[in-house]
């Protein structure tokens, strides 16, 4: 934070950065629990069809070694560029860069 006033800043004196990470944070948290939802679905219907058979085994096996390459390679490359990026506009207070690479990386993701 700097000086009250200037552009892209936060009023010491005013919640409105509290209650708007408030939200963020509650709106993350019904994300996460509606995707961990949708994945215990997903895991139920799974063993419903497939059960425990040897197809049901190759199955859960296969999808765990592309989530495991996943993360090890994509994910962790992509942290290792983003992070340092991110952090750097962050601080040099660049909010309209922020959000436009921001909106680029979500329309790729989707």
């Amino acid at each position: 934070m700097t000086q009250a006033g200037g552009p892209g800043t936060l009023d010491p004196g005013s919640d409105s950065g509290s209650r708007g990470t408030g939200r963020a944070a509650a709106g993350m948290g019904a994300a996460t629990a509606l995707s961990r939802g949708i994945g215990f679905i997903r895991v139920l219907t799974i063993a419903a069809v497939l059960g425990t058979t040897y197809l049901g085994n190759a199955y859960q096996s296969s999808n765990a070694v592309s989530n495991i390459v996943f993360e090890l390679l994509a994910a962790g490359a992509l942290s290792a560029v983003l992070v340092p990026t991110f952090t750097n506009l962050f601080e040099r207070n660049e909010r309209e860069e922020v959000e436009r690479l921001a909106g680029a990386l979500l329309g790729v993701a989707l």
